[in-house]
């Protein structure tokens, strides 16, 4: 709904992205790898909005990767240091 809000003009996208806190950029970092396979289940506007809101915003997409790949470096490092622990125990 908020990106809606965004998208239709009702609040500023810098405003948003002042306020956010990227928020909208870690969902869809999430989201973007399965977009087209929850699509084709539910249907073509699924989280459509956030992905306009994404494309508006400067870097937007550069951001949700770079985002990804830095979620994916810490999970790595939690996983290294869950192994470690079980190999300690």
């Amino acid at each position: 709904m908020a990106a809606a809000l965004v998208n239709n003009g009702a609040i500023s996208l810098e405003l948003f992205n002042d306020c956010n806190g990227g928020e909208h950029i870690g969902v869809f970092s999430k989201l973007e790898p399965l977009l087209g396979e929850i699509r084709a289940a539910t249907g073509p506007l699924f989280a459509a909005q956030l992905e306009k809101l994404i494309d508006a915003t400067p870097d937007g997409r550069k951001k949700v990767a770079a985002l990804r790949e830095r979620m994916t470096a810490i999970m790595a490092q939690l996983a290294a240091r869950q192994a470690k622990t079980a190999q300690q125990s």
